[in-house]
């Protein structure tokens, strides 16, 4: 329900460059599945493992960049690789700095997490010049009603679906109830791919 709700206010279209950052992340790996089966043209997901490039490719990305190693703009010039319409950053910090060089002009970028921080530097002169939009979004302010249209949407696209071959949830390991405090340690891990599950007792 986020990753729709911020393609919905990044005003996506089918064809647009999509930008997901921190898509080896639970929430960021739907991002990168359903910006794919809602027909972006392209999917470039940034990641800090090398081993996840693989995974993520699978699911559907384009192009990988590892911004340990290199700035997204960089990689996607080195790509011959488009500046991205649409934006789902994860990560904030530094990394939302160098969103804004890997935006097109008129690109719209939505602030959801802070994997990487709260605190950024941006150069407001490339965000005027090409007139990007940086947009925050959060649930928690939201009213019933909103939420209740939101999700007749989400029901309304059939491809979203995992049944239909659509988009699915990435589980990287489950606990039980009794095992909470070591559900606790795969999150706090570099090594992890998708969502942690705690399930109550049979």
């Amino acid at each position: 329900m986020t990753e729709y709700d911020a393609l919905i206010q990044a005003g996506f279209q089918p064809g647009q460059n999509v930008l997901v950052t921190g898509a080896s992340s639970g929430v960021g790996s739907i991002g990168l599945q359903l910006a794919k089966a809602l027909g972006a043209g392209t999917v470039v997901v940034t990641t800090r493992s090398h081993a996840r490039a693989d995974m993520l490719r699978e699911l559907g990305a384009d192009l990988v960049i590892d911004t340990n190693d290199t700035s997204i703009a960089d990689a996607l010039h080195a790509a011959g690789r488009p500046l991205c319409d649409a934006t789902l950053d994860h990560v904030g910090g530094r990394v939302l700095s160098d969103v804004i060089r890997a935006s097109a002009p008129g690109a719209r970028i939505i602030q959801i997490g802070r994997l990487g921080g709260g605190q950024t530097e941006l150069d407001l002169d490339l965000l005027a010049i090409r007139r990007l939009s940086l947009i925050g979004t959060t649930f928690r302010s939201r009213g019933a009603s909103e939420l209740h249209q939101l999700i007749a949407n989400l029901i309304a696209e059939p491809i979203l679906v995992p049944s239909y071959g659509g988009v699915h949830p990435i589980i990287d390991s489950t606990y039980r109830m009794t095992d909470a405090e070591g559900a606790a340690a795969p999150r706090q891990s570099r090594a992890r791919f998708g969502k942690v599950l705690v399930k109550p007792h049979a």
